[in-house]
């Protein structure tokens, strides 16, 4: 029998070559760290975006007209600083009204005790009268003595209350007055402005709007998502190395997890944590994306 050559075979050589290559660049792709993935090694990469730690909408307590406001976006604050101070046309009267009102419960408290004084004098004679001479008065009329006396009594109490009353109100009104006045809660740096002299701002935020935002500066939240697979073994403390996107000179910054949710979000699978970050040189602004490895030990990322 007569050997014939197959011509096909420096074809399948070639096609087997190229098979080996495609097979050992998968195979190298596959070592590559993607974010989420867990080795035994590095632990876990996460995309992360950076929150301020305290950002706050300032509203007005009480309603009124914007007299002044004394910032603007960029400017830098410290707790305490007046940002605006409203304009309460209705709020003087009310005042004086009730400083008035104090002044007619003291004259009334001082009527009350000089009464009350009066009635008791009448009251000690009447009964010193009616002991020695019986005849000279009837019982009835000490008794009702006694009784004027007791109401005299009484009506003091009720006058010195009313002198509380009248101060409390004043105090009330005085304390919104001081809420026309906007103060900074903490120190940071005015991010928004929603109004301008001479707007109508309305109490509370209900209905009202916010004069302005403040943002905390002085430090910052990196915020991730661990997935399911990884949630258990991160919590706060856990080690972590951090680079941000936006600052290409800057290195690595090694930070630990300060704190976890503790529960996965129903729509990710996911757990919130959050890494806090010195931020003095601010340099690092809301909004700017990050990696983040989270170093797990070899066992925990075996476990994964």
């Amino acid at each position: 029998m007569k050997w014939i050559p197959f011509r096909g075979i420096g074809r399948l050589r070639t096609i087997g070559l190229l098979a080996t290559a495609l097979a050992s660049i998968s195979a190298a792709q596959g070592t590559e760290n993607s974010p989420g993935s867990i080795t035994a090694d590095s632990g876990i990469e996460l995309s992360g975006s950076i929150e301020a730690f305290e950002k706050a909408d300032l509203y007005a307590k009480v309603s009124g007209y914007i007299e002044e406001i004394t910032v603007d976006i960029g400017d830098e604050v410290h707790a305490g600083d007046a940002i605006s101070r409203l304009t309460i046309p209705e709020m003087g009267p009310e005042l004086l009204r009730a400083k008035t009102a104090i002044a007619e419960a003291r004259a009334q408290y001082e009527k009350a005790r000089a009464d009350a004084s009066l009635t008791g004098v009448t009251y000690t004679r009447y009964s010193d009268l009616y002991a020695k001479e019986p005849g000279a008065i009837t019982k009835q009329e000490v008794d009702v003595a006694k009784a004027e006396q007791s109401v005299a009594t009484a009506q003091v109490s009720v006058a010195n209350a009313s002198i509380a009353s009248a101060e409390a109100e004043v105090a009330r009104l005085e304390a919104l007055m001081d809420y026309a006045i906007i103060k900074a809660p903490f120190d940071g740096v005015i991010t928004k402005r929603y109004l301008d002299t001479g707007s109508l701002v309305v109490a509370g935020t209900g209905g009202g709007k916010p004069l302005v935002e403040i943002m905390r500066k002085d430090k910052v939240r990196l915020v991730v998502y661990v997935p399911e697979a990884a949630a258990s073994s991160v919590k706060p403390g856990t080690p972590a190395s951090v680079t941000i996107d936006a600052l290409k000179g800057l290195d690595a910054m090694d930070a630990s997890v300060t704190r976890c949710s503790g529960s996965l979000m129903p729509d990710t699978r996911s757990m919130r944590a959050e890494i806090e970050l010195s931020n003095s040189s601010d340099t690092l602004k809301p909004g700017m994306f990050a990696k983040v490895r989270l170093k797990l030990t070899a066992k925990e990322a075996a476990s994964e």
